[in-house]
């Protein structure tokens, strides 16, 4: 404990101004209440201090001497050791006769508290206190006790490295306490140390007793956090936590206590001896508390109790369907009659009007929820803040009604913690709902967040984030009412923010044919063989809906059920190749079939993988970019960003292309499992000395990414000669403090760094050179994200370097398969000689070198591994 006061001290002593004087660096504890003479420090006494001008003598209480006035000069009052001096208000004394003298009080101890103190009439007063004579780097402890019993809070704040206010109220402190009282430790520079005191808005500022030891005297366990809230109101089945940490003397033990009385008594709950304590709420219960008591051989000390309350909470039967992308009105659902709709702004002063769905205001609010008189909100963890934007877009499939709806926003928590419960009321037992419920946000916070069902369904409120042409996300789910209510619960997912966007409730009773809900089949899709794929939709309606998955190989014109396909996904392994093949669900119940848009499969072949990656590289300018061979293609991968030629070669700007493809036609990509976003660092890529400024522009004008590191993707190089070398290079360049590692697959992997300086000294990011012997037209690299928040590929350049022997030295790669070691290396360095000699481990290498027979014209071999074979060293020369 002493050092953790020495090193406050540390902190703040460059702050000292004059001689003699330290800085105010008393670390206040919190408040607690007076008992009675239990509450007084046993440290090694130093001097103590009644600051009342009336009191005639000094009072001694368990060997500790609280001295009166030697000293009264105008605001000032002192002992010669302690001085009180008021800045601000009159001095003045009080004094009283009704502290308790009966145990764990005594008569010494309450004459000390009814002796009272200075005060300043009006709450506004405001002084400092003084202690003199100290000696540097002793410890100290400091204690300052207040009470009155006039019903007067008498609130006064100390201050110094830290601030605690106490009051003088009888009881203030809990149960069978009178005042309050706060203890804090120092450590000086100097022989003197000052805090300072003022009025807390009472009618009255005090300063009562104060009591200075010396340490290594001990302390009970102090509590450092404390995050168990005053109360906490939660709901049947869910669960609350609480924490607190205390710190002091070791050893410290902790115990968990539980009050079902309204905090008469507490009672231990076995085995709970950790900081955190979690409540499984499985009975309704009101005005149970909670603490953590903590104890070392100095004390007991203990966490300030918690009120939970434990509600009944409705069904929640909510079947949610798929999270789905905000296009526009046509995601509002409308079919059905009408129930209510809601935007759990606090702010949203009126209602508004999207495609005949009236979504209300708040008509009453308060701190932790609101409601409209059908739907309303609580907040059970977390905290009720608005946001709103004004940037949803309200072209079509979008209206400027349906943006309003969107930009009103919703209720959030910061911090990804929060919780809170949704309740909808005034249903019909029997009947069957639609419940819809819209996130959007534009502050780049995925702000994700997971509603509570039957099913479960977690939002994002991104833009873009569920696919092209999309802004934020909105689940729909549907119920029968079994009572007059029906909940979900929300609850933050991680991410920066919690949030719950508009909310609308349809009666779909009287729907006949199955509506469709959710709707993530793409319109075509193309992909590698031996890949998968995925469609999925989701209808509602009247219950029981049936669901089939069919498949049409005449475009169309027919279509055949697929045995086995009754979900709402469908996953083809796709292992032959096939054009444009179509997949569709049918959902049916008693009064029809609804189909879901048809999508279009393709298979074509994947083109091996079949590159050789060098070692990764520091971009340094120019030099970097490879120029040998013949120039075959390049591409900026920016779309947003025109053609430039570097060097000679033109790098090409983005066109579409097939199946989702992007590209020249020549080097075309695409992104699986997530969007592909565009971004760009003009000004910040280096023109001085190795890089000219066309090269710096190629860098700043970036590339793509991915959010959240998950991203992946393909490159398809097209066009290629048989049996020609090539040799293919990708840069990648970013200023944004984020690594956004990229990994490229091959026969060896390679992983690129974006950071600047990440490749060593004077380099600003990273790029990698690969070749490969072109076995057909095509060659493909995956990449695919390795841990960093994104995703991230730049530039490509592509050469033909096909009798081209490549100088920079590489390392030999080898495998071992059935008894034969393969040894590899790349293509570009055919020509290059393996060498090898035979020699014992214990003498190691040698002169001996022999080249392998024909090891120039290729550029792998095979030998036999036997345990039989002495060691055998290998090497690649040029030439």
């Amino acid at each position: 404990m002493k050092q953790t006061v020495l090193t406050a001290f540390l902190a703040w002593s460059a702050l000292t101004v004059g001689s003699g004087a330290s800085a105010q660096d008393i670390s206040w504890g919190p408040a607690t209440g007076i008992t009675g003479d239990a509450n007084l420090a046993a440290g090694t006494y130093y001097d103590a201090f009644l600051p009342n001008t009336s009191t005639p003598a000094p009072l001694t209480v368990d060997a500790v001497t609280f001295n009166v006035d030697t000293l009264v000069a105008g605001p000032s009052t002192g002992d010669g050791i302690i001085t009180a001096t008021e800045t601000s208000g009159a001095l003045n004394n009080y004094n009283s006769s009704s502290f308790p003298s009966a145990p764990p009080s005594s008569s010494a101890f309450a004459a000390v508290m009814n002796a009272g103190g200075i005060y300043q009439n009006g709450g506004s007063g405001a002084g400092t206190v003084t202690i003199t004579g100290l000696t540097p780097g002793q410890g100290y402890e400091i204690q300052v006790f207040n009470y009155a019993n006039d019903n007067d809070p008498g609130l006064t704040t100390l201050t110094s490295s830290n601030s605690v206010t106490l009051s003088n109220l009888p009881n203030s402190g809990g149960a069978n306490t009178y005042g309050e009282f706060a203890t804090g430790t120092f450590t000086p520079s100097g022989s003197t140390e000052t805090f300072t005191w003022a009025g807390a808005g009472s009618a009255y500022t005090v300063l009562g007793a104060i009591y200075v030891c010396t340490l290594p005297s001990d302390l009970p366990p102090t509590i450092s956090v404390d995050t168990t809230p005053g109360a906490v109101t939660t709901y049947l089945n869910s669960t609350t936590t609480f924490n607190a940490v205390f710190t002091g003397t070791a050893p410290l033990t902790n115990q968990w206590a539980v009050s079902t009385d309204g905090g008469l008594t507490f009672n231990l709950i076995s085995g709970a001896t950790n900081n955190t304590l979690t409540v499984t709420n499985s009975q309704v219960i009101t005005n149970y508390e909670y603490y953590l008591k903590s104890v070392n051989a100095f004390g007991t000390n203990h966490s300030s109790p918690a009120t939970l309350t434990v509600l009944s909470v409705p069904p929640q039967t909510i079947s949610w369907g798929p999270a789905i992308g905000i296009t526009g009105d046509n995601s509002l659902q409308t079919n059905g009659t009408y129930v209510d709709a809601y935007i759990p702004d606090p702010t949203l002063s009126s209602s508004l009007t999207a495609d005949g769905v009236v979504f209300n205001a708040s008509t009453s609010s308060s701190s932790t929820g609101g409601s409209d008189g059908v739907i309303s909100f609580n907040v059970l963890s977390g905290n009720n803040l608005s946001y709103n934007f004004t940037t949803f877009p309200t072209a079509p499939p979008s209206s400027p009604a349906f943006a309003a709806v969107m930009n009103a926003g919703g209720t959030y928590e910061n911090g990804g913690s929060g919780s809170g419960i949704a309740v909808l009321t005034g249903l019909t037992n029997g009947h069957l709902y639609s419940v819809q419920v819209f996130n959007y946000a534009n502050d780049g916070d995925p702000g994700l967040t997971t509603l509570s069902g039957a099913t479960n369904v977690t939002l994002s409120n991104l833009p873009g984030a569920a696919g092209a042409g999309t802004y934020g996300e909105f689940a729909t789910g549907t119920f029968t009412a079994t009572t007059t209510n029906e909940s979900f619960y929300w609850n933050g997912a991680g991410s920066g923010f919690t949030v719950l966007g508009a909310i609308s409730v349809r009666d779909i009773s009287s729907t006949a044919t199955p509506v469709i809900s959710a709707d993530t089949t793409p319109a075509s899709a193309t992909v590698f063989i031996n890949s998968t794929i995925t469609f999925s939709a989701y209808f509602v309606g009247v219950q029981p809906i049936t669901n089939q998955w069919q498949v049409s190989t005449d475009n169309g014109a027919t279509f055949q059920g697929i045995a086995g396909a009754n979900g709402t996904s469908l996953t083809l392994t796709n292992s032959t190749l096939v054009t444009n093949v179509l997949y569709r669900l049918v959902a049916s119940n008693r009064y029809g079939s609804t189909p879901s848009t048809a999508a279009s499969l393709n298979v074509i072949p994947a083109p091996p993988q079949g590159v050789y990656w060098e070692s990764v590289q520091g971009i340094t300018g120019d030099a970097n970019l490879s120029t040998g061979g013949a120039y075959f293609d390049a591409l900026m991968l920016n779309s947003s960003e025109p053609a430039l030629t570097v060097d000679g070669i033109a790098f090409n700007a983005s066109t579409g292309q097939y199946g989702g493809y992007t590209g020249d036609g020549v080097i075309d990509f695409i992104g699986i499992g997530s969007s592909l976003n565009n971004f760009a660092w003009p000004g910040t890529f280096p023109t001085s000395g190795s890089a000219s400024s066309d090269f710096a522009t190629l860098m700043d004008d970036g590339g793509i990414f991915q959010f959240g590191g998950a991203g992946m993707g393909r490159i398809l190089i097209s066009g290629l000669t048989n049996g020609d070398v090539y040799q293919v290079q990708i840069f990648n360049f970013a200023p944004d403090g984020d690594p956004g590692l990229t990994t490229f697959s091959g026969v060896t992997t390679a992983t690129l760094n974006n950071l600047p300086g990440a490749g060593g000294p004077n380099t600003y990011g990273e790029y990698a050179t690969g070749s490969f012997t072109a076995t057909g037209p095509n060659e493909m690299i995956l990449w695919n994200g390795a841990g960093s928040s994104y995703t991230v590929v730049c530039s490509i350049s592509v050469r033909d370097v096909t009798g081209v022997v490549a100088t920079n030295a590489i390392n030999v790669q080898s495998t071992v398969t059935n008894g034969q070691m393969r040894i590899n290396w790349p293509p570009d360095h055919i020509g290059w000689r393996l060498l090898t000699q035979t020699n014992s481990i214990n003498t190691g290498l040698g002169t001996n070198w022999v080249t392998v027979p024909n090891s120039t014209s290729v550029n792998a071999v095979s030998v036999p591994v036997t345990t039989t074979n002495g060691c055998v060293f290998f090497r690649l020369v040029y030439p």
